[in-house]
């Protein structure tokens, strides 16, 4: 179960495909983050709060959208990233910045 959004912005309404892009997108942040030195834990805690509201089927809240198109962005910026999940991620991004815009005051 996940916590309370404090500002709900909405839900994404994404195909299973697009879903499991987001969520390997921002989970392989966190295993990248495991093995990194300096971690930001602040941005951790919201990366892995992220992770649990895509896997709820969630409301996002703005900062949550923007960071998940980041996150998104960067994923499909890496060469590692297989080719068939690059319009998943880029339908994730276009969902998560327009609900952002409908959301943002």
């Amino acid at each position: 179960m996940t916590a309370p959004v404090p500002d709900p912005c909405g839900r994404l309404d994404l195909a299973h495909a697009e879903a499991w892009a987001a969520h390997v997108a921002v989970e392989q942040w966190l295993r990248d983050a495991v093995e990194r030195e300096t971690v930001d834990e602040a941005r951790l805690k919201r990366v892995a709060g992220l992770l649990d509201r895509i896997e709820a089927d969630g409301a996002f809240t703005a900062e949550e959208l923007s960071l998940l198109a980041d996150l998104c962005r960067d994923r499909l910026a890496q060469s590692t990233a297989p080719t068939r999940d690059h319009s998943s991620l880029r339908a994730v991004i276009d969902a998560a910045d327009e609900q952002h815009e409908i959301c943002a005051p």
